[in-house]
């Protein structure tokens, strides 16, 4: 079992969300998220995976950072990064969104739309 020190991120920070009409579709809305960290390399790739949205009228919704560390040798040196998400919104405006990675939150956005 995975526990929040197996995330590799150092620090994280400018996260932000916007939502917004997807265009020829003006009954669906698109999620962005993006927001920079910090790594203990070079080369690390990054994916996202959908957490928990409850289900009040403005909810909250968890989206979690998966990094997948570098094969083989790179140099020793943090590395700062952009990372983003876009995909669809589930909901006209979310109460909060909090950014995890490995079950540690990295960020926290509140009153998004």
């Amino acid at each position: 079992m995975q526990t929040a020190d197996d995330c590799p991120v150092i620090e994280s920070e400018g996260w932000a969300a916007t939502i917004a009409p997807v265009p020829g579709s003006p009954d669906r809305n698109q999620l962005t998220i993006t927001g920079r960290v910090t790594m203990p390399t070079p080369g690390y790739t990054f994916a996202w995976e959908a957490g928990r949205l409850d289900r009040s009228a403005v909810p909250a919704f968890e989206l979690r950072l998966l990094a997948n560390a570098p094969a083989g040798m790179v140099t020793q040196v943090l590395d700062t990064r952009e990372v983003s998400y876009s995909g669809p919104a589930a909901a006209a405006r979310y109460r909060s969104i909090s950014i995890t990675c490995e079950g540690r939150v990295l960020g926290t956005i509140e009153s998004v739309g």
